[in-house]
């Protein structure tokens, strides 16, 4: 790909079109439609419509749908981290692609936006309710306090670092019930209603890892590992 002859650039990726199965529901198609930098995104979805050309964005923009990086990259990053796992193990969850985001980050490199390297996502009727929301929302807590415990290098945190992981979902969740609730339309409640359900399971889904690793001294040295390569 042309965009990697610069040597600065480590990560690309372009849109991620939606192909929904089904008519997606009033209250997901607002979702959708909220200005998100240079057009629209919902990670929840790994959804994403930049438009064309190729520019610079966050490397938290580029998902793993479609995740283009140089190989030495992903090698220094140690590789991804576990995510895609099944129900029954979910305490062994991570943080997935972000972890090797966070490294380019870090690293000091480039992330680029490539409207050639377009897909088609496909979004399920499965995936267009509040149940799963509520599902994604706890498994993102899972893969927050992953991230945390591998930053402080520990499962117990400094109280005021555990608030700041934790609550920060639900706070952003209701500024923005008490900016729009009392002039909001129907579709607009319905939205919110959803956006906190899925605020609170992310709570719920954090505070489950985060007792599961303090509970047991193997899945804390499996949070830790230098690398699962």
């Amino acid at each position: 790909m042309d965009s990697f002859k610069d040597t600065s650039v480590a990560l690309v990726g372009g849109n991620n079109y939606p192909l929904f199965e089904d008519e997606p529901p009033a209250w997901l198609l607002r979702w959708w439609q909220r200005p998100v930098q240079k057009g629209r995104a919902m990670g929840s979805l790994s959804i994403l419509d930049f438009g064309e050309g190729i520019f610079e964005i966050s490397p938290g923009y580029v998902w793993g749908c479609n995740f283009s990086i140089k190989r030495h990259v992903l090698l220094t990053a140690g590789g991804f981290h576990p995510d895609g796992v099944p129900k029954e193990r979910l305490r062994y969850r991570g943080d997935g692609e972000t972890h090797v985001s966070n490294v380019v980050g870090r690293l000091g490199m480039r992330t680029l936006f490539n409207s050639l390297a377009s897909v088609r996502h496909q979004v399920s009727k499965s995936r267009m309710t509040k149940g799963y929301f509520e599902q994604r929302g706890f498994a993102q807590g899972i893969s927050d306090s992953f991230t945390a415990i591998r930053h402080w290098g520990g499962a117990t945190l400094p109280l005021s670092q555990q608030l700041r992981w934790k609550l920060a979902p639900l706070r952003s969740a209701i500024r923005s019930s008490l900016r729009s609730v009392a002039a909001a339309d129907s579709v607009e409640r319905e939205r919110l209603a959803v956006e906190q359900a899925m605020a609170i399971a992310y709570q719920k889904g954090y505070e489950f890892h985060r007792r599961e690793v303090l509970a047991d001294s193997e899945l804390l040295t499996w949070v830790l590992k230098e690398n699962y390569l």
